[in-house]
């Protein structure tokens, strides 16, 4: 019996995103918050979040504290599984300041639970069982305290044994390692990618350059995604950038962004789009984002007229 392939998300580092809405926040001042909520995420949980959007199932996988597991339960619904490895302790959980009186998000990062060996192995013998031919696994984030840094790279592998695609959204030591085990995509940031290559990247050029020294060691693809200046797609076929001008007084946050951008060009990938429609599905995901409170939580009806303003250029 033949097996629908499907998109697995892989989050060794989940998290707990409390957002406050404040006016002229002020240091060493009392504040009334004007507005607060509570998000299960992490980077792979707002990639589900968004392939949902798109209304595609997405089974969801990773690190869960047991003293959170609760909180992070209510994210099954009809189109998303969870299927979480518990570890002791408590998810960490991440402070979103959003001051609409100056237009400035500052973030505050926790630190939560670690992980043992143990921890690391019942992870991925959970994924080397559920994944398919043909499925794409998007392991996204930070690794926790205690786990490997080439953890993802053993993902990899695992997927590179069963035919399934593997698509890589890390940064540091984990996108290093993961490197050698040869994704299909890598999607780092600019600072994340000129961590990676270890210079800087100051213009379009340079990113080119360094994307294909990157897919010369065996990454299949690599996008980079640029914030304000849209994102960068390059293969050893082919070269392509693509931006779309959003209107900035209605931005919400920026928050996850990046994480959209992934759900779009996973989903486009699983349902064989062709590959120009990818990249605007993907680039039009992470923009619709910005108007949006939760991570991947986008209206699904803004995404057609955004795809038609976006700009695709061939390098």
């Amino acid at each position: 019996m033949a097996i629908n392939p499907k998109i697995i998300t892989v989050t060794a580092n989940t998290a707990i995103d409390y957002v406050l809405k404040v006016n002229n926040l002020c240091l060493g001042d009392n504040v009334i918050a004007e507005n607060t909520v509570k998000f299960a995420s992490g980077k792979g949980i707002n990639v589900a979040k968004a392939v949902a959007t798109l209304a595609s199932p997405v089974w969801v996988s990773g690190f869960v504290g047991s003293k959170s597991w609760a909180f992070f339960k209510e994210l099954n619904s009809e189109l998303i599984t969870t299927d979480y490895t518990l570890v002791e302790g408590e998810t960490r959980t991440n402070l979103t300041l959003s001051d609409s009186y100056k237009q400035q998000e500052t973030h505050l990062r926790g630190k939560g639970f670690s992980v043992t060996a143990t921890d690391c192995q019942s992870l991925i013998k959970k994924l080397a069982a559920s994944i398919n031919a043909n499925d794409i696994v998007v392991m996204s984030g930070s690794l926790p305290e205690g786990a490997p840094p080439d953890f993802y790279q053993s993902v990899i592998e695992i997927c590179r044994s069963k035919s399934a695609l593997a698509f890589l959204d890390s940064s540091g030591e984990s996108l290093r390692q993961g490197v050698k085990g040869c994704p299909d995509l890598i999607k780092p940031n600019k600072q994340e990618f000129e961590w990676l290559v270890g210079r800087s990247l100051d213009d379009e050029n340079s990113l080119l350059v360094a994307a294909r020294e990157i897919v010369a060691t065996g990454v299949k693809q690599v996008l980079v995604s640029r914030a304000e200046h849209g994102a960068l797609l390059v293969s050893d076929k082919w070269a392509l950038a693509a931006s779309v001008v959003c209107n900035d007084s209605k931005i919400v946050s920026q928050v996850g962004c990046g994480d959209a951008l992934v759900a779009g060009f996973a989903f486009a990938t699983l349902h064989g789009y062709e590959l120009i429609e990818t990249l605007k599905l993907a680039v039009a995901c992470g923009a619709a984002n910005l108007f949006s409170a939760e991570p991947g939580r986008f209206e699904r009806r803004i995404l057609a007229p955004i795809i038609e303003k976006v700009q695709l250029r061939i390098l």
